[in-house]
């Protein structure tokens, strides 16, 4: 009897959530138009916070010798982009003593740092051949948590990746202290997603699911003025960083010596745009189903400076030298009170799904 009881209050609160869920959904709908405005032109995973990038690529099996190809895809979670095994800065570098994160601002050198995860050994490799390895497995059973000081007045915690990960660190890095090499851990769950656990316990849609974390983020935006951000592994602002092909080229024609999008560390560069239009961007859509929202102008640092081919940061501190003359800050909350100037947008998840090269892209302005 108690346990009839209990089912039903259960699927009583359970019901009256997604009446009223639905009802608020089909109140607040927005039904401004979706607006073609260009095709996706590459994509990028960055499994170190500020090391190299790993263009997305698969291996097969042709006539017993392994070839590399580009499989032109990634799939689009609350915790940024992954393919396979690979996640987006699912490890950082982190000083030992202070714990705050390495990155290449202090330490250009680690933006040729290479990662690559297969078969769950995590293997770290320099330009000049050193190599480690270490199985995550490994890693996760030993339990050893540490935390790192993404920036002031915001942490994350991730696994200590071990003593020969830190060996060959420190020997690369030559710092006078020690650095250690953190993973996140699939397992842990960022607050998007223990939002959609609990949705999901109770039965509701997945688009539901996704329009309660919208709402649930817009609301907090309206009322305080800010962007919001959820936690999601070792990134600082938002789990998605979009660029266009067309304000990197308007860039380069004011600059002596060309970048690339590589410099700016995007993970997704859209294609045939007008230069600078993604500052009027409110959301984007990926083909049918993958939909983020653009939560504020990304402000860019001297990370963008530095080779990221060869690690040496530029002399004339170029590009942001000449984005702070023309992108500078301006007001508001697409800016969020950050300073330097901007480029590109920091994104966040809406709907779930796949994107692909090449894959249609739609945007609602603001």
């Amino acid at each position: 009897m108690e346990s009839t009881r209990t089912k039903f209050v259960v699927a009583l609160v359970g019901g009256s959530f997604l009446g009223y869920s639905v009802y608020r959904f089909l109140q607040t709908r927005d039904t401004r138009e979706w607006i073609p405005v260009g095709t996706v032109g590459a994509l990028w995973i960055y499994p170190v916070k500020s090391c190299y990038r790993k263009e997305v690529c698969n291996f097969f099996n042709l006539n017993s010798q392994f070839k590399i190809i580009q499989v032109e895809w990634v799939k689009c979670t609350a915790n940024g982009p992954s393919q396979g095994e690979l996640s987006d800065r699912q490890f950082v570098i982190v000083d030992e003593e202070t714990e705050l994160m390495c990155t290449a601002r202090q330490m250009p050198k680690l933006a040729v740092l290479k990662v690559d995860v297969c078969a769950r050994f995590l293997t770290v490799s320099t330009p000049e051949g050193l190599i480690a390895t270490v199985n995550l497995e490994d890693v996760e059973r030993k339990l050893k948590w540490r935390n790192a000081i993404l920036r002031k007045g915001e942490s994350s915690k991730g696994l200590d990746c071990g003593d020969e990960i830190a060996e060959l660190l420190n020997q690369y890095c030559q710092g006078n202290h020690g650095v250690r090499m953190l993973y996140y851990p699939p397992s842990k769950k960022s607050e998007v997603q223990r939002l959609e656990w609990l949705c999901n316990l109770i039965g509701l849609h997945r688009k539901v699911i996704s329009w309660l974390a919208f709402s649930f983020k817009s609301n907090i935006v309206s009322q305080h003025s800010i962007s919001v951000t959820f936690k999601v592994s070792f990134v600082e602002q938002s789990p998605f960083y979009v660029t266009t092909e067309s304000s990197l080229i308007s860039l380069n024609e004011r600059l002596d010596r060309p970048v690339t999008s590589a410099n700016f560390r995007p993970n997704i560069v859209i294609e045939g745009t007008e230069a600078w239009e993604e500052d009027r961007w409110d959301m984007i859509r990926f083909g049918d189903e993958t939909v983020l929202n653009c939560d504020k102008l990304c402000t860019r640092c001297t990370v963008t400076t530095v080779d990221p081919e060869s690690g040496v940061k530029d002399a004339a501190m170029e590009p942001v030298r000449t984005m702070k003359q023309f992108r500078p800050v301006r007001e508001g909350k697409m800016v969020n009170g950050r300073t330097g100037p901007v480029f590109g947008v920091n994104s966040s998840l809406i709907a779930p799904g796949v994107i692909r090269i090449g894959q249609a892209v739609y945007v609602k302005y603001k």
